[in-house]
């Protein structure tokens, strides 16, 4: 019985970091999505697709060339 745990471990290993890996991708989709519709984006789901399937470079572009820029409000005067 422990020999058979043993040679099942790699797998078990690998499906578990697969496991982690998916569920890190799906919850920065969920932000993607979350911030795109907030700030007006068009089409905010297929940015957290693109986000989801291309990973971190998805993600770098979606940060730095879509993403407007939130325009700073001066408080009002006192």
């Amino acid at each position: 019985m422990y020999t058979m745990f043993i040679q099942f471990l790699p797998i078990i290993v690998v499906l578990v970091g697969v496991a982690i890996g998916f569920i890190i991708a799906l919850a920065i989709s969920f932000w993607v999505f979350r911030d795109a519709k907030k700030r007006g984006i068009e089409n905010p789901l297929l940015w957290a697709a693109v986000v989801f399937f291309t990973g971190i470079i998805g993600l770098i572009i979606y940060f730095f060339f879509i993403r407007p820029k939130k325009e700073t409000v001066p408080p009002p005067p006192p």
